[in-house]
C-alpha cells in the first residue's frame, strides 16, 4: 500500500506514545542486535539503483518509500561521512515502510535523517510500529533531533523488541523535514517467530488485550 507524506505525518503524529507497552523503540548510539533475517543492501541480488518494492519478497518483507517507490541502492560514502562505505537504502523520502508478510517479534536497522531538530515549522521524526496497519492502536517513538548523515556521534540504531503475547508487521521510519526529509536505511534485521510460538504469541495478545479493556 502506497503511504504519502501527508497521511505518514499526520497518522504519527496523532498516536500516542506508549500506547502499547509490551512494544519497547529504542533509538541509540549502541549498536542494535542483528536478528535472524538481515539485508544489508550488499547482497548480490540487489542491484544499485532503483528497486522494485518486491525486491525482497522471498524474504516475506516489502520496502518501499511515503510515495510509493522502492528502496534506491547505493553506496553510503558518497552521500555523507556517517553512512560508511557499504551500499544502503538512499534518499528514503517521505519515510521508509516495511511490511512483513509474517507478524514479527524483533526489529533492528541503522537509520539517518535529515529532517533535523524539531521545531514548529518542521523537523523531528519518528519510529513507529503497529500490526496490519492499526494506527490507533501502534507504538510510536517521536525523535527530537535525528542524527543526519554528516554526524558520526549521534544515535543512528533502531531496536524495537514485543513482548508479553505481541507482535508487529510494519514498521515505519518518518522524517518531518518540510519539504522533502531523506532517510537513509542499513543493516535492516528481524525475528520471524515459529509458527508454533506464533499460536502461542497470539493467544498471549488477546489475554493482553482483554485485561488492557478490563482496566
Amino acid at each position: 500500500m502506497n503511504r504519502s507524506l501527508v497521511s505518514s505525518i499526520v497518522a504519527a503524529a496523532t498516536l500516542t506514545a506508549g500506547a502499547n507497552a509490551a512494544i519497547t523503540i529504542t533509538y541509540s548510539t549502541t549498536v542494535a542486535p542483528t536478528y535472524e533475517n538481515l539485508i544489508t543492501f550488499d547482497e548480490p541480488t540487489t542491484p544499485a539503483g532503483p528497486n522494485p518494492t518486491n525486491q525482497f519478497a522471498s524474504m516475506g518483507i516489502t520496502m518501499q518509500t511515503g510515495n510509493g517507490d522502492g528502496p534506491f541502492v547505493a553506496p553510503g560514502a558518497a552521500f555523507g561521512t556517517a553512512l560508511g562505505a557499504d551500499n544502503l537504502w538512499v534518499g528514503a523520502a517521505f519515510g521508509a515502510f516495511m511490511n512483513f508478510d509474517t507478524p514479527i517479534t524483533n526489529f533492528s536497522a541503522q537509520w539517518f535523517d535529515t529532517s533535523g531538530p524539531a521545531s514548529f515549522f518542521g523537523g523531528g521524526a519518528a519510529i513507529v510500529a503497529l500490526l496490519d496497519g492499526d494506527e490507533n492502536n501502534a507504538q510510536v517513538f517521536f525523535v527530537n533531533n535525528p542524527t543526519g548523515n554528516n554526524n558520526t556521534t549521534g544515535p543512528s540504531w533502531v531496536n524495537i523488541v514485543a513482548t508479553d503475547g505481541m507482535v508487529f508487521n510494519e514498521v515505519r521510519l518518518v522524517g518531518f523535514s518540510n519539504p522533502f526529509p531523506e532517510g537513509y536505511v542499513d543493516d535492516v534485521s528481524w525475528t520471524v517467530p515459529a509458527p508454533s510460538a506464533l499460536a502461542l504469541l497470539g493467544m498471549g495478545g488477546l489475554v493482553a488485550t482483554r485485561r488492557r479493556r478490563c482496566n
